[in-house]
């Protein structure tokens, strides 16, 4: 319902740094073809001790490469301009998870993508977090998000192997996936220093 020209998003138990939102504004108005920005993120155990940073690909070209394998956005880090929202869609309520994947996917076709390579918000890792809990299904929707780009041409045929490994992933016993995953659980994302 917002109607701003920038829409930021920031989920209710994380937190962001005070100057996040002026440095991203700073770097759109400097880069107007930049229709989605991130940032990196400090990660926090529920009693707040830092676990990990996640610094996620930063230039378009990286992101792209990225895209098709993982999710390279945090998505209570992204600032996105109401003008390519408009024209790529909103978040489809297809998705039970993985909303923000699909919908970074499809705006992929109509911008550019970066990220801020400092940790401009703390995400708290909470033992309830749909990612945890909703395993299975993330797993589905990043195999069905991948498939729809592969098919829609958006990536090459050959990145079909890609839609193969969310599917692999379901069929280990989730106690394993988790080991796999590393210490905050989201293996196959951005990286973590």
């Amino acid at each position: 319902m917002a109607q701003a020209p920038l829409l930021a998003r920031l989920d209710a138990d994380d937190l962001a740094l005070p100057e996040r939102l002026a440095r991203q504004v700073q770097f759109l108005q400097a880069h107007p073809d930049v229709g989605l920005l991130g940032t990196a993120a400090r990660e926090v155990d529920p009693s707040g001790r830092d676990v990990a940073v996640v610094r996620p690909p930063v230039d378009d070209d990286a992101i792209r490469r990225t895209l098709i394998r993982a999710n390279p956005f945090v998505h209570s880090s992204v600032i996105v301009r109401r003008s390519v929202l408009d024209r790529a869609g909103r978040y489809d309520p297809g998705f039970p998870v993985a909303q923000d994947y699909d919908l970074w996917m499809r705006l992929s076709r109509v911008t550019r993508l970066a990220n801020l390579p400092e940790p401009l918000v703390v995400r708290r890792l909470t033992p309830g977090r749909v990612s945890a809990v909703r395993d299975d299904d993330r797993l589905r929707a990043e195999a069905r998000v991948r498939w729809r780009a592969v098919r829609s041409r958006a990536y090459p045929w050959w990145c079909a192997v890609f839609v193969l490994r969310p599917l692999a992933a379901l069929a280990l016993p989730p106690a394993w996936r988790r080991a796999l995953r590393g210490p905050t659980g989201m293996g196959g994302a951005p990286q973590r220093v």
